[in-house]
This record gives C-alpha cells, structure tokens and sequence, in this order.
C-alpha cells in the first residue's frame, strides 16, 4: 500500500448575497470554506431584511462551482426567532443554493423576515 498526501487542501472567506430577484440586502453576513480534494463545506450567516417578497430564497456567493451529478449537494440551518426546519439545497454547475421545507416547496424570503440563519452546506466541485 502506497501512502496518500493531502495535496488539495483550502479555506478562506465568501460572502453570501442574495440572488433570488427581491434585491435583498442581508446584514450580519459571515463565511467560511473549507475545501478538501473535490468537497466543500461552506458555513454562513445572514441575517434577512424585512420583507414581504414572496420570490423562492436563492442565496448566491459560494466559493466554488456545484459539480453537475445527480446529488449536488445540501445541508442544514438553524434560525434564532423562527420555528421553520427547512433544508439547504445546492443548485448544480451554479454557486447558488435554495432553502426547501420538509413538504418539499420551496421556501420564500418572506418566511425569513428579520431572521437570523446560521446555514452549512456540503457539496462537490
């Protein structure tokens, strides 16, 4: 047996931004990658503006493209002032990723008004 190097490792920053169409402005925004062989995992913060827009969240930003197969990639969030438990779900060959409800439709920016989410999303390049 031959030994293996590590030899693609990163981390670095990106900035989620909101690409859904409602020209939303997030504050409190935060990220983070890490990026080991073909795997990122990108961690996030955002917190949403008030809105009554009804356009599906898209949030755009992340550091690598999604590889085109047939499972992209997804992941979780964690709301402060909400009881939603929507999942994260990576749109292939985009750097963009939507939030879906457990019934499988997806979830609107009005949903999140004012909250804050703290997000993770594990995907392939």
């Amino acid at each position: 047996m031959t030994s293996e190097l590590l030899d693609d490792y990163e981390e670095g920053t990106w900035t989620p931004v909101d690409e859904s169409g409602a020209s939303l402005t997030f504050s409190n925004v935060f990220g983070y990658y890490t990026k080991v062989g073909d795997t990122v995992m990108a961690f996030g913060r955002v917190t949403f503006p008030t809105t009554v827009s009804v356009l599906a969240i898209v949030i755009g930003g992340l550091p690598f493209v999604v590889a085109n197969n047939s499972q992209p990639g997804g992941g979780f969030i964690r709301l402060t002032n909400s009881g939603r438990s929507d999942n994260v779900v990576a749109s292939a060959t985009t750097s963009q990723f939507s939030f879906y409800a457990n019934n499988l439709n997806a979830a609107v920016n009005s949903n999140y008004s004012g909250a804050r989410v703290d997000f993770v999303i594990i995907y392939k390049v």
